[in-house]
């Protein structure tokens, strides 16, 4: 990981991509680095093969919190919306997802869509799913009182 980071800050995104590459083999069993993988497929512009990463580690794992982020990503940049908001809807209500980062989570696309004065129907579909898995937090419903007043 240290040879990945300096890799990274030297810029040099063939190395860097080498060795996640070699970390994905070395460690075939920790997904999160062939979600790396994945990602630098998005950032190199090269979907079908960023899509056909993330297929691969969906049928190993579907819950895998990393990867939902990463496919967020991904139809974020790629299209269509629907599957961003889907996906977006889908790491929400994920069970393995901590109430702390659901809450960072949550407060980001509060900001987001409050920021890009997008529908409000959305976010409010967003706190509607958050209310169903976590249904004793107060915290989600004073956040979403908030977003209503605002």
């Amino acid at each position: 990981m240290e040879k990945l980071r300096i890799y990274m800050q030297m810029n040099d995104e063939k190395r860097a991509f080498n060795e996640i590459q070699e970390l994905a083999k070395e460690y075939p069993n920790d997904l999160r680095y062939q979600v790396m993988i994945g990602d630098h497929y998005i950032d190199a512009d090269k979907p079908k093969e960023a899509m056909k990463v993330f297929h691969e580690i969906e049928q190993k794992d579907s819950l895998n919190v990393n990867l939902q982020l990463s496919m967020s990503s991904y139809y974020q940049k790629f299209g269509p919306d629907s599957m961003y908001q889907h996906q977006i809807n889908k790491i929400v209500v994920n069970p393995n997802l901590d109430t702390s980062t659901r809450l960072k989570l949550v407060g980001s696309l509060m900001y987001e869509n409050l920021s890009q004065r997008e529908d409000s129907l959305r976010m409010l579909r967003i706190f509607d799913s958050v209310e169903k898995v976590e249904p004793e937090s107060s915290t989600f419903l004073e956040m979403r009182a908030r977003y209503m007043v605002t």
